[in-house]
């Protein structure tokens, strides 16, 4: 498991690590920027002060073993992808801006097995010139790109992407990056949780994805609690510049 902080241009690391939870601050003219990450509990925060733009970025591999499953049996994985949060415009910007995107892959250990992916990036956007905060539940400008596999979306910050398994090789690969320019607020997460079948249990290759829950299997219903997934790499990135952007 390794953590990276990083500047958005030229420069060296801020940070390296490889702790399970990792957090950054740094004060600007503006205010302060903050972003964390945490294994143990699956949380991924972040706030941006105006003229100021940041990546958090996560990724695992998880196993699962599921009673009955046979080495050609399929097996359907669902995630569950919650973006709470706020964003505007900085002066002299055009737009106010975040992206967040999503990512999976089964099949990853031996190659041979089925092989099932889907993916998604949702693009939020404020009108141009506008000076109103948005929300991801409620953004003046919303799109989606790069979607493929089973993706559905109920409203503007609810997704779902569901991967097959098969019994030979039950097996995830995951990412999942959230891109914000300031003015912004993703302190209450961008989330994932697991939907999964009866007699489902997994493992993850950070060795401490959700210990702090105990390992417990999430249930199938549409109330299930907003968990975050295993993060392996952790990049933030920031430039203080009022026309300097990540994007």
């Amino acid at each position: 498991m390794t953590g990276q902080l990083a500047n958005c241009g030229s420069g060296n690391p801020l940070r390296l690590g490889s702790d399970p939870f990792i957090t950054f601050s740094q004060a600007t003219q503006q205010g302060s920027l903050k972003a964390s990450a945490d294994l143990r509990d699956g949380t991924l925060r972040l706030a941006l002060p105006e003229f100021s733009s940041s990546t958090v970025l996560f990724s695992d591999t998880l196993t699962f073993s599921i009673a009955g499953l046979g080495q050609n049996d399929v097996a359907t994985i669902v995630f569950l992808l919650d973006v709470q949060g706020t964003y505007g415009r900085s002066a002299g910007q055009d737009r106010g801006q975040a992206n967040f995107s999503f990512s999976a892959r089964s099949g990853v250990m031996n190659g041979v097995a089925l092989t099932d992916e889907v993916s998604g990036t949702a693009l939020y956007r404020t009108s141009s010139s506008s000076n109103s905060v948005n929300s991801t539940a409620s953004p003046e400008e919303f799109s989606l790109v790069n979607v493929s596999g089973d993706w559905t979306q109920s409203a503007t910050d609810l997704f779902r992407a569901s991967v097959d398994i098969v019994g030979s090789d039950p097996t995830i690969a995951f990412s999942m990056s959230l891109i914000a320019g300031g003015p912004a607020d993703f302190s209450h997460t961008a989330g994932i949780d697991l939907a999964l079948p009866a007699g489902a249990s997994f493992t993850s290759s950070s060795g401490v994805f959700l210990a702090d829950h105990n390992g417990t299997q999430i249930p199938e219903p549409a109330t299930l609690t907003l968990l975050m997934l295993a993060l392996v790499g952790l990049v933030v990135r920031c430039k203080d510049n009022p026309r300097g952007s990540c994007f």
